[in-house]
């Protein structure tokens, strides 16, 4: 990051970043927080005790949507717990708010499951004021002279079932793999899906009957007795399918292959 650009980029990075070296305050407001940057928050909230204050969105979609994750959740959950004090929740927050010290970075969170986000500061998603915290934004996130009673954000308290509720939800309708979601958004046009109905899936099993003329018999007293079955599926290797492997973004990997 360019402490000099007023409009830069900002990623967990350089959230940690900051978050590490605040030595006065920090506040942290967004949908959700990934691993690492709720373990910078869970050393500052150790590290300055009672002057840490994280607003998020407790809601499963903000995982799903990319956000945050689970694990940052539950880390600053427990580190606010262990520390006396309090993780707060604001309902369908998006957008991104650090104040470490007296630096302020308003930012734009991506969500992984629409995009991978860009470290690039010529593609900015951030304002970055050095130097003073403006007094609206104090006010507004409870940090001036009034107190708590002048906050705008973050005014219900996570507690423990608030967070359980987010970890069953999850369970039952995990996140998409976001990296192969974003392929199949760009690509949706050339994606074709197809509804299989498979009868006598067993196909190993599968016996068909042979006409006993097949067999010559001119004896009516024999072709009545003698039964014939051919089974056309009992090879392994004809019901196996190469298919070509994929890397991490989506794109075929020459000469590899895996046995369906």
């Amino acid at each position: 990051m360019n402490a000099d650009r007023t409009f830069t980029n900002v990623d967990d990075k350089v959230l940690v970043e900051l978050i590490s070296r605040a030595t006065q305050r920090v506040m942290f407001v967004a949908p959700g927080l990934r691993k690492a940057v709720a373990d910078a928050l869970a050393g500052a909230v150790r590290r300055l005790p009672g002057r840490v204050t994280v607003i998020l969105d407790v809601d499963a979609e903000v995982c799903r949507m990319g956000y945050g994750d689970e694990a940052g959740l539950i880390t600053i959950k427990a580190a606010a717990e262990q520390a006396g004090s309090r993780l707060d929740h604001h309902q369908g927050v998006r957008i991104g708010l650090l104040i470490a010290d007296d630096t302020t970075m308003i930012y734009s969170p991506v969500p992984l499951l629409i995009e991978a986000g860009s470290k690039i500061p010529d593609k900015p998603n951030a304002i970055l004021l050095n130097g003073s915290v403006p007094a609206a934004i104090e006010a507004a996130c409870g940090l001036g002279a009034d107190g708590f009673g002048a906050r705008q954000v973050g005014m219900d308290f996570v507690d423990q079932a608030q967070v359980e509720a987010v970890k069953q939800e999850l369970k039952a309708t995990p996140p998409k793999q976001f990296n192969l979601a974003r392929i199949e958004r760009v690509f949706n046009s050339e994606l074709h899906f197809v509804e299989l109905e498979f009868l006598d899936y067993r196909l190993r099993a599968k016996k068909v009957r042979l006409g006993v003329e097949l067999s010559g018999l001119g004896d009516d007293y024999l072709r009545e007795r003698v039964e014939s079955t051919f089974k056309p599926f009992d090879d392994a290797d004809f019901l196996t399918l190469p298919i070509t492997k994929l890397n991490a973004n989506g794109e075929p990997l020459t000469n590899e292959t895996e046995l369906f």
